[in-house]
C-alpha cells in the first residue's frame, strides 16, 4: 500500500501479529554483546514479559510484533535470529530509520 503524506510517499505493508501466548519467552532470555557498539544487553523474563535492561536503561519492556520480532514502544525493533536447529542466537537492533541492523550476539 502506498500513502501519499504531505508529498512524501509511505510505502506499508501487511504484517500478522503474533499472539503472545504462543510465544516461548526462555528462548529469548540471556545476555548479548555487540562488538559495534561494544555494550551488553540482558533480556530477561518478569511477571510473564520479556525485559532488556543496558546501561542506563533498566527494565524495558519489550513487545512482540512478528515472529522473532519485538519492540520497545520507542520506535525500536529488535529482530531476533535463530539457527538451524530454532536457538536464538543473536538480535539485530534498528531504530526509527536512524540506526539499521546493529548486530548482538548472545554470548
Amino acid at each position: 500500500m502506498k500513502i501519499d503524506f504531505g508529498g512524501a510517499p509511505f510505502y506499508l505493508e501487511r504484517i500478522e501479529l503474533v499472539q503472545p501466548e504462543a510465544i516461548e519467552l526462555a528462548d529469548y532470555v540471556g545476555r548479548y554483546y555487540s562488538d559495534e557498539l561494544e555494550v551488553e544487553y540482558t533480556i530477561g523474563v518478569e511477571n510473564g514479559e520479556l525485559i532488556l535492561s543496558y546501561p542506563f536503561n533498566d527494565h524495558v519492556k519489550l513487545v512482540p510484533r512478528q515472529t522473532d520480532t519485538w519492540g520497545n514502544q520507542s520506535r525500536t525493533r529488535y529482530s531476533f535470529i535463530r539457527d538451524k536447529n530454532r536457538e536464538v542466537k543473536s538480535f539485530n537492533l534498528s531504530r526509527e530509520g536512524t540506526i539499521s541492523n546493529i548486530v548482538f550476539n548472545k554470548i
